[in-house]
């Protein structure tokens, strides 16, 4: 199988602002009549040039509804806002769409991102949305995108060497809330070995950044100080909860080791959790799904109760 993974034809730039002005014309119903025309044009001008606002989406949707139509049966399609991927059997499949999707964007005043946009084999695989997609031995896995990854990584070890003076326990209530939506967000694929190695690097910042703070003291000073032995594993990076009242009450730092993997479970037909006939679908997908999180012995029961706290 073959790809096309094309991203953001949207920000590679407007050929000609016409056809896409044409595309915001609903828009305008948000607005009095006399005013329509400019707030349409005013729009334009504003995410034309402003990437990333919560508008620039919905512009995606409404500029490339309908691309999937252009493509015959033996085509796959998958489309995120702007970011989308065309899969056939062979590369010349794709190569032969291709300039009929060019022709439909230009229609709309859009191009092609040239520097994004590739045709590949998925035995070589590709990035979307944070993950990676690759054939390994004839099985389809999905991964965190490693560029993601580090990213993630590098963005942690940046705010600690930042931070230096900041206590313990804030250092928890700031680090649990990145690694815990992190994890949700990579917790659906093939992530558990992400996660110990995401796990070992941000250990690895902590310990530096203990060190840092007391560069006189002995490593078993330090380790004694800030790490202590929590529910069978050793080395827990922890602090004592100066919110509760009790000097006994810790918090301690996420363990995504022990993020347990759920895997993301298709919607049947075109159900729509807007159809009120299919209210016991949704209400028994929901607890079928959510089962492990309301374990009071799991992980993420342990997250929540500190993320509340």
């Amino acid at each position: 199988m073959t790809a096309l993974n094309a991203f953001s034809p949207l920000r590679a730039g407007v050929l000609n602002p016409l056809p896409f002005l044409e595309l915001l014309e609903p828009f305008a119903i948000w607005c009095p009549q006399q005013l329509s025309a400019h707030c349409v044009h005013i729009l334009y001008h504003k995410v034309s040039n402003v990437v990333g606002g919560v508008i620039s989406p919905v512009l995606a949707n409404v500029a490339l509804d309908g691309m999937q139509k252009l493509l015959p049966g033996n085509y796959g399609f998958i489309r995120y806002a702007d970011d989308w991927v065309v899969t056939a059997k062979t590369k010349e499949e794709l190569e032969a769409i291709k300039p009929v999707i060019v022709q439909w964007l230009a229609q709309r005043g859009l191009v092609l991102n040239d520097k994004k946009t590739r045709i590949v084999s998925v035995q070589e695989g590709f990035d979307f949305l944070g993950f990676n997609i690759r054939h390994y031995l004839g099985k389809c896995l999905i991964k965190p995108q490693r560029s993601k990854v580090l990213s993630f990584l590098q963005g942690i070890r940046k705010w600690l060497k930042q931070c230096r003076s900041a206590s313990a326990e804030d250092v928890i209530r700031h680090l649990n809330p990145l690694l815990n939506g992190w994890a949700q967000y990579y917790r659906c694929v093939v992530s558990a070995k992400t996660f110990c190695y995401v796990r070992a690097q941000v250990w690895d910042y902590l310990w530096k950044w203990c060190k840092r703070r007391h560069p006189k003291k002995s490593m078993r000073w330090v380790k004694d100080k800030y790490f202590r032995a929590i529910d069978g594993k050793d080395w827990t990076f922890f602090a004592k909860d100066t919110t509760s009242g009790d000097q006994n009450v810790i918090i301690t730092l996420i363990d995504l080791s022990r993020m347990s993997i759920l895997r993301h479970a298709k919607v049947k037909g075109s159900a729509s959790p807007d159809d009120p006939t299919l209210v016991s679908y949704w209400q028994s997908r929901f607890e079928r799904q959510h089962r492990k999180l309301a374990n009071p012995g799991s992980l993420d029961h342990a997250v929540r109760m500190m993320l509340r706290a």
